[in-house]
């Protein structure tokens, strides 16, 4: 029977932790949940800390204490250090998992039993609203190709190494995937230094030690609200997504790919200008807008958007401030 160790960061997220919980320890099927690793990165919700207290008393649920914030990823890597089962899932503290998920997720191993990371789909929902946008992997332009024949046989199908495929978009969700625990350790985890998109990061180095099995269910529930920060066309997350992707250039395991990442790069840093110039943050379209031209030095449109953030900082007297 296959082990899967459950890790939830968690930071003031109150009542929703609760309620993630209860959607994670009622999962039923021919799997084993050994253990919830609910890593609480210094939580101060008065809320929060009494949730955590009556889960501490809960079979099978472990509370890790970080010594100071870490944010997702440090709480992340956190219970990556300390969970024992083969396989490990990734889920958020406010994020439901969806009745069946873990069964049809685990299921897919008996189709590929050398399968070491299986991903499924999953729906957005946001702020307060009882509309479910999705499944969000089905509707995406950019993956439908690749995922087409998984919902239109209605099983699951295995994509080798599918590094050029993630470097177009992702075909997963932090927390839509189960992974082999030693994989996950293999790679280091999570980039702590990334504030954002650390879990691109991670799924791309995955591709180079893993193949990638995707099951058409969706499997979760993605909240969007104002704790969110993985979602849209944000210039901030967008400028760590570049950011992660210029660090793995001089990972060895990435050799053969330089020309796609300098493609993705740039194709990654150039909306990031544009965003950052709408949400009124000049300075970083400006740096940002250099560092798309620094990676095509003849391109036009680099030199379009570092004259027009050039532009928008000398009208708008923005140079100044801190830019992250």
């Amino acid at each position: 029977m296959l082990e899967i160790s459950i890790i939830v960061p968690c930071y003031n997220a109150g009542r929703l932790l609760a309620e993630t919980y209860e959607t994670i320890a009622s999962q039923e099927g021919d799997f084993c949940v050994k253990e919830i690793l609910i890593v609480n990165d210094r939580s101060d919700d008065p809320e929060t800390l009494a949730v955590l207290r009556q889960l501490a008393a809960t079979e099978n649920v472990r509370i890790l204490n970080n010594a100071g914030p870490r944010g997702p990823a440090g709480a992340r890597n956190a219970g990556i250090k300390e969970c024992s089962a083969e396989w490990l899932k990734f889920h958020d503290a406010d994020d439901p998992l969806l009745p069946g998920a873990l069964q049809a997720l685990t299921a897919a191993s008996e189709n590929f039993p050398n399968a070491a990371w299986i991903g499924g789909d999953y729906y957005l929902k946001e702020g307060n609203s009882e509309e479910l946008r999705g499944p969000m992997l089905k509707s995406a332009p950019l993956v439908k190709s690749h995922l087409d024949e998984a919902y239109k046989e209605n099983r699951p199908i295995l994509l080798e190494r599918p590094t050029e495929i993630f470097l177009k978009a992702s075909l997963s969700h932090t927390c839509s995937s189960i992974i082999v625990t030693d994989v996950v350790r293999e790679v280091g985890g999570f980039d702590e230094d990334l504030r954002f998109q650390q879990d691109y990061h991670l799924f791309l180095r995955l591709t180079r030690r893993a193949d990638f099995v995707f099951v058409p269910t969706p499997v979760m529930i993605y909240r969007l609200h104002g704790a969110s920060h993985t979602y849209g066309a944000d210039g901030r997350l967008l400028a760590y997504r570049a950011k992660g992707l210029r660090r793995l250039k001089d990972d060895p395991d990435f050799a053969d790919f330089q020309a796609q990442l300098d493609t993705t790069i740039f194709n990654t840093l150039v909306p990031a200008v544009r965003a950052s110039r709408y949400d009124g943050e000049f300075i970083r379209a400006l740096v940002l807008s250099l560092k798309a031209l620094s990676q095509r030095i003849t391109s036009n449109s680099a030199w379009r958007e570092v004259i027009k953030s050039l532009i928008a900082c000398i009208l708008f007297g923005k140079f100044y401030g801190k830019f992250e």
